[in-house]
């Protein structure tokens, strides 16, 4: 999953919040410089990860890009699942995408000073450009691919992604809709085993 999805499964606080968007940025040893909160969020953000790489219908919805995105389809379903749950955000949470958003950006900006660099440099395009609310619509997603294509020093076809997203959007949509219902309640059990 994408940044929105591992952020929308924080439990709100700063440090969750945190750990959720620091999960792809972990470095070894850096666990010296988190608590054990951020770390556990940390690990649920490795472990979404590895539930949504085996899940068959993400496995489905990356065959069906693979014919136009080719390796980079994963990556291509990560940004559209993210794109689905920001059009959708209301059915998933009382709070606005917008709110969320912004609260994000403050725990974000008051945490600078822990944050890894690149994830500091990435921050700044972040909030001045607003990412997670501009995944609600096609615009946003189609920056999103372009950032990328900017980034990516080898060949690949996601200059493609949103002509791709366009002509198979309802099958992507539904794969969306099933697939994130089961990953709520992957991640609802392994939260309250946490607490057991």
């Amino acid at each position: 999953m994408n940044y929105l999805a591992h952020l929308f499964f924080s439990d709100g606080s700063e440090e969750s919040l945190l750990g959720s968007m620091l999960g792809d940025f972990f470095k070894q040893n850096m666990d010296r410089q988190y608590g054990e909160t951020v770390m556990k969020w940390i690990h649920l953000h490795w472990k979404i990860d590895k539930f949504t790489d085996s899940h068959p219908v993400f496995r489905q919805s990356r065959e069906r890009a693979e014919k136009t995105i080719y390796r980079f389809s994963g990556i291509f379903i990560d940004i559209i699942y993210d794109h689905f749950l920001a059009k959708n955000w209301d059915k998933y949470s009382s709070l606005s995408l917008g709110d969320f958003s912004r609260y994000f950006y403050s725990v974000l900006n008051t945490n600078y000073s822990r944050l890894p660099e690149r994830l500091k440099q990435l921050s700044k395009y972040m909030i001045n450009q607003d990412w997670l609310t501009s995944y609600a619509g096609l615009d946003g997603i189609k920056a999103t691919f372009d950032r990328l294509c900017h980034r990516i020093r080898v060949a690949h076809n996601l200059d493609k992604g949103i002509d791709e997203l366009k002509k198979n959007y309802i099958h992507y949509e539904e794969d969306f809709s099933v697939f994130f219902g089961q990953l709520r309640r992957f991640v609802e059990s392994e939260i309250l085993n946490d607490t057991d």
